[in-house]
């Protein structure tokens, strides 16, 4: 996120940037890691759709929320990441209210 956040940008301006014909956003690989709150999590992806929206308001914009509990244990995780995902405070209840949260912005 550095990237665009080091020019003064969102992440949807960044995106917007690009000159996209639409968009596919994609949580729920990493999220959870970042220790945002409920609330915190979906004030951010709403602006990420709202920056997407006042740009191009007819652009396509595909929403995913693939992953339904990210504490699955993963081969890719060291054990230390597995066990800051079982003990974060977040569990499957917020995987679940911010996927609800998701579809609803969308």
């Amino acid at each position: 996120h550095n990237f665009y956040m080091e020019r003064g940008l969102s992440i949807g301006q960044w995106i917007m940037s690009l000159e996209p014909d639409a968009v596919v956003v994609e949580w729920g690989v990493n999220d959870h890691f970042w220790g945002y709150q409920e609330d915190e999590f979906l004030a951010c992806y709403d602006k990420l759709l709202s920056d997407l929206r006042f740009v191009k308001p007819d652009m396509p914009i595909a929403v995913m929320t693939t992953v339904a509990d990210w504490r699955f244990p993963n081969k890719h995780l060291s054990p230390e990441q597995k066990k800051r995902a079982w003990r974060s405070g977040a569990d499957p209840i917020w995987s679940e209210r911010v996927h609800a949260g998701i579809q609803e912005l969308a």
